[in-house]
C-alpha cells in the first residue's frame, strides 16, 4: 500500500491508478481465503470501501479539471490545507476515500461541471477559429417592387 499512497497524484493518476485496484481486488481474494479474525474483517471492510470509492476516485483523475475544480474537489474531501493539487498524493487521495463515499454526489456535479465547461470551450475554440476562416461574399440584389417597398419602410423605422 505504501508504494501508491506516497505517489505523487499529477502523475499517478495517469495510468497507475489502475494498479491500486488490481492491488486491492487481489488482496480481496487473499483474505477472504484466510480465516476470519478482526483484523482479516477490518481489511475487507476496507477493501470494500475502496471498491465503493473506485467510480469516485477514477472521477478524481480530473482530466477536465482547471485549477478552479482541484480547489474545490480538495475542499470537498476535506484535505488539510497544506494540499494543493500540484503536491497532493494518491495517499491523501486514499485517506479521503470515507468523506469521498459520503460526498459523491457532490464530486459527480463537479466532474460534471468540469466536463460541460470543456465541451463550452471546445465550442467557443471552434466558433473563434470559424470566425477567422470564414469570409462573407455580398452581392447586390435587385428586388421587386414590393421588397424595395419594404425596405425603405424599415430604414425609415430604424433612424
Amino acid at each position: 500500500m505504501d508504494t501508491y499512497t506516497g505517489e505523487g497524484w499529477i502523475t499517478f493518476r495517469k495510468k497507475e491508478y489502475f494498479k491500486f485496484q488490481d492491488f486491492f481486488l487481489s488482496q480481496s481474494e487473499k483474505l477472504k481465503a484466510l480465516p476470519k479474525n478482526v483484523v482479516s474483517r477490518f481489511l475487507l471492510r476496507l477493501i470494500e470501501d475502496y471498491q465503493k470509492a473506485w467510480p469516485l476516485i477514477k472521477l478524481c483523475t480530473g482530466e477536465s479539471f482547471e485549477k478552479e475544480h482541484w480547489r474545490r474537489l480538495i475542499s470537498i474531501l476535506k484535505m488539510p490545507k497544506e494540499v494543493t493539487f500540484d503536491n497532493m498524493t494518491f495517499g491523501n487521495l486514499v485517506d479521503s476515500v470515507p468523506v469521498m463515499i459520503n460526498k459523491s454526489k457532490e464530486i459527480k456535479e463537479l466532474s460534471d461541471k468540469a466536463q460541460g465547461e470543456v465541451t463550452i470551450r471546445e465550442a467557443i475554440n471552434e466558433l473563434r477559429v470559424w470566425c477567422e476562416s470564414t469570409e462573407f461574399v455580398l452581392t447586390d440584389y435587385e428586388s421587386s417592387g414590393r421588397t424595395t417597398q419594404l425596405i425603405r419602410e424599415w430604414k425609415e423605422v430604424m433612424t
